[in-house]
């Protein structure tokens, strides 16, 4: 979305005042659509940034890690879906530099 309102002659900036609610059917608040939209955020990172396949590896190994670790601990919930959520968009950014697609 941000390179075609860079097309459409948009200027994009950082607002860090902003406030975003988003309101989510309870019935799509599930953990499967929570991982799926982290691996998506993942993919389109490689859009934006440049990464390597050494270090998509990287990242996905110390994801892999600290998830084992936070499941071996019993971290309370909150801290299992932070791991999740950075294991996702790790996995995510190795789907992007295997399969680039580059508008």
């Amino acid at each position: 979305m941000s390179q075609r309102l860079r097309r459409g002659g948009f200027r994009i900036g950082y607002a860090p005042e902003a406030l975003v609610l988003h309101e989510v059917d309870p019935e799509r608040a599930s953990r499967e659509r929570f991982i799926r939209i982290a691996r998506e955020r993942g993919y389109c990172r490689t859009i934006h940034e440049r990464h390597s396949k050494r270090e998509a590896l990287a990242a996905l190994a110390v994801a892999r890690t600290r998830l084992f670790v936070a499941r071996a601990l019993n971290a309370p919930i909150e801290r299992l879906a932070r791991e999740e959520r950075r294991f996702a968009v790790a996995r995510g950014i190795l789907d992007g530099v295997r399969n680039p697609r580059r508008p």
